[in-house]
This record gives C-alpha cells, structure tokens and sequence, in this order.
C-alpha cells in the first residue's frame, strides 16, 4: 500500500522530487586546470583525456598502451574501450578530438624519454615504480591541482566526465567538433540505444538527451528562435568549448 501524506498526495514510487543538474565545471575552470597541470605531462594527459572523451576515472586507469597507441606510437582516433575496464562489461568506442591526439604524442615521447614500458599491455599511466597508478593517487593529484588552480570550490572527479557530456560528449561519432549537439537546458545524458540510426549508435557511450519540446519549453524555444535568431537546443562540441592545445 502506498502512503499519502497530509496533502492526499501519493508518497510512494509514483512521486517524483525535484531535477537536480549534474555537477558541472565553467569553461574559465577548465581552462585554469588545464594551465595549472601543463607542467606536469601525465597528471594534464589524464585531465585532458577526461574532459575530451568523458571516460570514468576505472576506464583512464585501466588503459593500456595499446588502447591508445599504434605499435609505432601514434595515437589511436578511434580507441576501443574494453570491456573489462567499461562500466558494466560493455565494451565501446571513442573518437579522440584532434587537439587531445596531439597531447598523446607529447605524452608518448614523454613516456619514451622516462624509460617507461610501451609494450601493449603496459599501462598508459603509470606510478614512479612503474606500475599502474592507482585510482585514489588520481584523485588526490585531482584535488590538489584544483587548488594550486585557485578554484573556489571542489569538485570531485566525476565533474570532469559531466562536464565533457554537457560540453557534447562523450564523442560517439568523428564529426562532434564540427557540428553542434543537442542537449537539453540540465545536460542530460543518456546511452545511446542499438535502434539509434546515427553513425557510432549501439557502441554504449553516452549522447546528450533533448527533452521533447512541449509547453512552455517550446515556446521558449519558439519565441527565442523568433526574436533572437538562436536554438535554445543546440550547442558546440567540445572542441569548440576548450581548447586542449593550452600549454
């Protein structure tokens, strides 16, 4: 049975509490951390991989040289996220935007000159001794470099990968920095389906969801296409927001 309140009102699975926006970073924000961490190869790779591609924290951690590299170093466009390192098994593909394949030729030679292994199977990121760095020691350099970025605020790593799906991505098809995504006004996002028809449906990434435009909605849409020329739905990519060649 379900319970009512006072009011008569259903209290039970029917009701339905207030929308509440992911937790997003400014544009001015992700430039400062990007700036704060240039000097610092690995640590500004694995913030320009996730604010570029809007992959988890396990699935930057669990890549291997080969994921993201050819055998002769050159960065991959097209990366296949394994399924043994996807959210729930479910293996897909990302497509690099052009400034990110560039830090990944930085960060190769980087990694050439420290001595540190290449091999397929090596991870990308990698700790002093080596091995794998570890999901908490991202964390902590996370949360340090937003400090000596002057940042009023913390945010925790998962920003970095909602603020990369309301910038346009993840990136499930070659052509997001050319061309505007639609995107509702709170940034949702949702997987994209095997029904999808467009190019990259069914490879389990995420794509911004545009709520269905009725009521109000659409006549604010109407009203602002009308007298300002503008689509309220549609806004640019990623590599249009940030640019990922800073420092």
């Amino acid at each position: 049975m379900q319970a009512r309140d006072v009011s008569g009102c259903l209290c039970g699975r029917e009701a339905t509490g207030p929308h509440i926006s992911p937790t997003t970073m400014t544009t001015d924000e992700q430039r400062l951390i990007l700036r704060a961490t240039a000097g610092n190869v690995r640590d500004h790779t694995v913030i320009s991989l996730a604010l570029g591609t809007g992959l988890r924290l396990a699935e930057i951690v669990g890549l291997e040289v080969g994921d993201l590299f050819a055998p002769d170093g050159t960065p991959r466009v097209r990366v296949r996220i394994r399924a043994a390192i996807a959210k729930g098994g479910r293996a897909a593909d990302v497509f690099l935007p052009n400034r990110l394949v560039a830090k990944l030729k930085r960060f190769w030679r980087w990694k050439r000159e420290r001595g540190e292994s290449l091999a397929s199977d090596a991870p990308v990121f990698a700790n002093q001794s080596g091995r794998r760095i570890s999901k908490r020691r991202v964390q902590f350099a996370w949360a340090t470099w937003q400090r000596r970025a002057g940042f009023d605020r913390s945010y925790g790593f998962h920003a970095l990968r909602q603020t990369a799906v309301t910038n346009g991505g993840p990136v499930p098809r070659a052509e997001i920095c050319e061309a505007p995504q639609p995107v509702d006004d709170h940034g949702l996002y949702t997987p994209l389906g095997s029904g999808d028809g467009r190019a990259g449906a069914g490879v389990g990434l995420l794509t911004p969801r545009p709520r269905p435009s009725t009521g109000r909605r659409a006549l604010a849409s109407y009203f602002a296409g009308f007298l300002f020329g503008v689509d309220r739905a549609a806004r640019p990519g990623p590599c249009a927001a940030i640019d990922f060649s800073a420092g």
